[in-house]
């Protein structure tokens, strides 16, 4: 006995859901590491068409240069 295409698609609504791929993405955010999921070239090319400010906090940024011994120019 073969399904509906009605009955397919009420299955997949019930068991999977709409908003799969919504829900997939938040998993993958928080289980995994963007080197996980994006290659080297990719995330380097991400770094450099974001300004730094949006790749690393203020704080983050302090936080390397003091222990890099870079002293901000005033």
């Amino acid at each position: 006995m073969a399904t509906t295409p009605r009955q397919d698609q009420d299955f997949l609504n019930d068991v999977v859901g709409s908003s799969l791929l919504e829900s997939a993405i938040d998993w993958i955010k928080g289980n995994l590491y963007p080197e996980q999921v994006f290659d080297g070239k990719q995330l380097r090319q991400w770094a450099s068409d974001s300004g730094v400010e949006e790749v690393f906090s203020e704080k983050e940024l302090t936080e390397w240069a003091n222990e890099n011994d870079f002293i901000k120019s005033e």
